[in-house]
């Protein structure tokens, strides 16, 4: 049997775990992002499956293109859970481009935040703390996520977000950030497609974990887990971000290396729909004129 793979980020790991329990398949990784029709229409034609989770546009294009009824189509979604990183955030240039720093377009709310209401790296740091990210709603993400999740599973019944995250919830941390899954959230993911191509695969007895290789670790950053964040949760947490050379580092150089990229640009020429909420002046308002 011979299935196409049409995901983002999660396209290796996908393939790697599905080629382990399925080893009679063959698995072609072909990403949405940047996708070649002419290469993605060659290798649907001579598959029997495609397990898609871009956009429904792509999928009624490509079907559109390729002459072939009997192509099972089995669609899940992306990823996204910010239990883990509740203040990671994206920002946006009033070009569309993405705002980058220290970890390039993932961005923390609280220093995007201070940056924006002058203070400095320096200063900003007094904001990092378990009072402040308490009054911020940052312990309690956990059931929002779980609800998201839930919402994002909706559009595809064929699949149960409860076979999904319950099981991972006794791997600690699963996310890299808060759209990077981990290798264990990957495996996850496979097996539940995996029982939709073959109901008859015993997915829960092989530790394909084990046997994967963590390409989104290899290839881009690992967001730090607040330590008073990691508590709510009952894991281990640090300021601590590994970025995409390997090198890791703590708070202070976070903040300042993310200053000097935001310092390239106005204030207010940077979007971020988190900062609208607020709550985020309620809270650091009040601390961030008391320390100026």
């Amino acid at each position: 049997m011979r299935v196409v793979i049409s995901s983002n980020c999660m396209t290796g790991g996908l393939t790697s775990a599905l080629s382990l329990l399925l080893p009679a398949a063959k698995f072609d990784p072909i990403p949405y992002v940047g996708v070649n029709e002419t290469v993605l229409d060659e290798q649907l034609a001579v598959s029997e499956a495609w397990l898609l989770s871009g956009p429904e546009g792509l999928q009624s294009a490509t079907l559109g293109r390729v002459n072939k009824p009997n192509l099972r189509v089995i669609r899940f979604p992306d990823l996204y859970f910010n239990a883990f990183h509740p203040d990671q955030v994206y920002a946006w240039m009033r070009d569309g481009s993405t705002v980058d720093c220290a970890t390039g377009p993932y961005n923390s709310a609280i220093a995007l935040w201070a940056w924006q209401h002058g203070l400095n790296a320096q200063q900003t740091i007094s904001l990092f703390t378990p009072e402040v990210f308490g009054a911020l709603g940052y312990h309690d993400r956990w059931q929002v996520s779980i609800d998201r999740l839930r919402h994002d599973f909706v559009p595809f019944p064929h699949l149960d977000y409860r076979d999904f995250i319950i099981p991972l919830q006794r791997a600690g941390n699963f996310m890299h950030t808060v759209n990077h899954p981990k290798v264990a959230a990957m495996a996850q993911m496979a097996r539940l497609l995996a029982k939709q191509i073959d109901p008859t695969v015993d997915t829960e007895s092989i530790p394909v974990e084990n046997m994967m290789v963590d390409g989104l670790f290899m290839a881009s950053v690992s967001w730090s887990v607040y330590p008073s964040v990691a508590n709510a949760l009952g894991i281990k947490g640090a300021f601590m971000w590994k970025l995409e050379d390997h090198s890791v580092i703590g708070l202070e150089e976070f903040l300042q290396r993310s200053f000097a990229k935001y310092d390239v640009q106005q204030p207010h020429d940077v979007d971020c729909h988190e900062l609208l909420w607020p709550i985020y002046d309620e809270v650091l308002l009040p601390i961030a004129n008391g320390g100026k």
